[in-house]
Formats: structure tokens, sequence, C-alpha cells
């Protein structure tokens, strides 16, 4: 089989804490297993399902960014970020057809893009370089033009609230480079700085919760320095805000899932044994993680009451790591795959115990380490069709995935 077995596994955990050999040998790991599992076929897909180029009129990369954030809005408008020559440009394509340029800017990785948000359907926000300093940008669709611009960037929004967090780029550009922006100069800065919630609408502070604030919660002595926040998400009520704290020791790293209710001042911890990688709210008490509990490594669901149950999977593709998100309407799980041992990223909808394998696609080596192409599909606003990206025409490309007729 193409998937990772068990003892794979088991000694790919035993090699976090050295985690330069790590990297070398799982480079070398998987050249070798391409060889001998790879194959012609760029894509399978399920018979059920039609795979789209929305941007086929559009040379070179298409591509969003990450799994938690849809590109299309109700209206059926869906966005893109053009990559042509280092040059990132934003695209709009209408229900119609029509296809247009809106703006370029210079604050984006291939990982999460310009954390393109829609604010409504008129409003878009991104970040951007200006004069130097990152910030998030208000776009109106209305008046073409930024008709705001505030100081803090954009990482996530809540629609409910009508707040955004916002965390440190520059931090992440010294520990985490392929978060971060390439464009963006690294002089000075808070580096216990943590996340801000900040109004849309005035661009101020309105809560702050420092790095220094979350290890003394946690009990640890890690210098500020070497840890950060990353990946933030508001709960579909706006409360409270999901996110992993990471540090970076001589063994590797360490990473915890905590939750953040910021009107009380108050801090959740919910996962701490090393392992968090990604992560969506199920609902406003509830949420899916991929990461370690208190034995297996893989997906759980997890409650704030502290309350942690590992999810049993039948397809060995779905031990590893993936980028889940959650049907508000059905609870159904759209998840993928990093690439297996034949390079093919797969695709799943998980319903209860039916697990549907809806696409897997072939991505060329090219694709690899900070310029992979992860899937990240996304759900639209009622989950009659999900976007994601591929890399297996040779470039990067959104798409989107309907059901056939």
């Amino acid at each position: 089989m193409s998937s990772y077995s068990p003892i794979e596994r088991i000694f790919a955990k035993f090699l976090e804490r050295f985690p330069l050999m790590r990297a070398f040998i799982k480079y070398i790991y998987q050249r070798l297993s391409f060889l001998i599992y790879r194959q012609r076929d760029k894509i399978f897909l399920n018979a059920r399902y039609n795979l789209i180029d929305p941007f086929k009129d559009i040379e070179g990369d298409t591509f969003f960014g990450y799994y938690d954030k849809p590109s299309l809005n109700i209206n059926g408008d869906l966005l893109t970020h053009v990559v042509n020559n280092d040059m990132c440009k934003i695209y709009i394509r209408t229900p119609t057809g029509r296809v247009d340029y809106l703006l370029g800017t210079k604050a984006w990785n291939w990982q999460q893009g310009s954390m393109l948000t829609w604010i409504d359907t008129n409003h878009i926000a991104y970040n951007d370089i200006v004069n130097d300093m990152i910030v998030c940008c208000i776009y109106s669709l209305e008046y073409k033009k930024v008709v705001h611009q505030h100081k803090h960037a954009i990482q996530c929004y809540s629609p409910v609230s009508k707040l955004y967090a916002s965390i440190d780029y520059k931090k992440i550009n010294s520990l985490r480079p392929e978060y971060g922006y390439k464009n963006l100069i690294v002089n000075e800065y808070d580096k216990d700085e943590g996340i801000r919630i900040v109004d849309i609408h005035s661009g101020e502070c309105v809560f702050n919760l420092m790095l220094s604030e979350i290890a003394a919660f946690l009990k640890l002595d890690d210098p500020i320095d070497n840890s950060k926040v990353n990946h933030c998400q508001f709960s579909p009520d706006g409360r409270l805000i999901l996110f992993m704290y990471r540090s970076y020791r001589n063994d590797g790293k360490y990473s915890y899932l905590l939750v953040w209710d910021y009107g009380n001042s108050r801090l959740i911890k919910l996962m701490d044994n090393r392992v968090v990688s990604h992560y969506s709210w199920i609902d406003n008490n509830e949420i899916i993680v991929w990461g370690r509990g208190e034995v297996e490594t893989g997906y759980h669901t997890v409650n704030l009451n502290g309350k942690c149950s590992f999810i049993k999977v039948k397809d060995p593709l779905l031990l590893g790591d993936g980028h889940p998100s959650v049907c508000s309407k059905s609870k159904t799980i759209l998840t993928d795959t990093y690439p297996d041992k034949a390079r093919m990223s797969t695709l799943f909808l998980l319903d209860g115990e039916n697990e549907e394998k809806v696409i897997q696609l072939k991505q060329p080596w090219k694709f690899n380490s900070s310029s992979r192409v992860d899937l990240h599909p996304r759900f639209n606003y009622d989950c009659s069709l999900i976007t994601l990206e591929s890399g297996h025409s040779g470039y990067r490309r959104q798409y989107i995935l309907k059901k056939a007729d």
C-alpha cells in the first residue's frame, strides 16, 4: 500500500526529538518510496463528482490559501491569488463567469496567500505591506478601492462579532518563514506579542493576549523568543478564539491547543501532548483536531470541558495529518491528506462511519517543502461546493469540486 504503515509512523514519532535528522531522513525516504510506488495517473475522481478549473483563462498559478476560510461568498463570487514572476495579484470570478483583476499585494505566502477574507458580499480583507509595515486592508468591490487600512494584520474574522484576530507576522517570519511574508523587513519587534482582537471598523485593538501570559498559564519556562502563536479561529458565535501555542526547544517543537475566552480573560487548555497540527470548530463547544491525545496520534474530538476522544478510522490514509473542516448544516467532515508514497493527495468526506474518498491528485516533486501544494479543501456557505488547490497539472491551481448532475 502507498499509505504509511503504523511502524513507519512510530519511527517518525521517535525522530521528533531530532528535528534536523528527521527532516533529512523524511526527504530521502519519501524519494525512495516514490520510486517504488509511483504511478502514471495524475487524478482519480469519484464518478459522483466533477472537478472544474474556474480560472482556466488565467495562466500560471492560481490559489486561494488556507482551509479555514471560504473562497466563495454566499452570492457565488470566487476569490483567488494569481502569482506570476513573484508578483501576487487578487482576482474575482462572478457567477456569470466574468473574471476581474482587483488589486496586488506584497504580503503573501504559498500556504495562506494574503489571508484573503470575505467580510461581507461587498468587502474583502487582506494583508499588505505599506511603508515596511504589515497592515490589514479592507477593499470595497462597489467602489473598487481600499476603504480602510488598519495597522494590525488579519488572521481570522468573525462575521458575528465584527472582530478579527491579529498575530505578529515578524515573529512568524523568524520562527516559521513559510507562513510569514518574505517582503516584510524584520527589524525590532515585540517578541512577547501574542494575539490581538481588533474591531474591523475602527482598527482599534480591544483585547490583547501576550505570549508570557500563555506560558505562565501552561506553567512553562520557555523563552518567549522561541515561542509563537498561530492558526487562530473564532468559534461560530464569535466569543472564543481557538489557537495553537508552539515552543521550539533543543529536542524539537512542542505544540499546545488552547481556547481564549477573551471577553472573560480566561484561557482553556485542550491538548498538551506535544503534537497539535490542524483543527476546526464543530460547534461552540466542540473541536475536531489532528494531534496527540493521551495515547493515540490522529483525529480527535475535544470539548471545552477537556473531554478528548480519538476518532477511529477505517482507511489508513486517514491516520495521517490533514486539514479538517465541518459543514455547519450536516456536521459532515471534509479533510485531506498529505501526499502518500506515490505523491497522491486524497480528499475525504466523513459522515459518521462512512468514509467517502472523493478525489486523489498527484503532486509533482517541484511542489515540496515550503512551496508544497496542500489541498486545503473548503466548503462554501451551504456545503454544496468544495474549493481546493492542487498541482497535478504542473501548476498550482484552485479548483471547484461539485457533485455531478
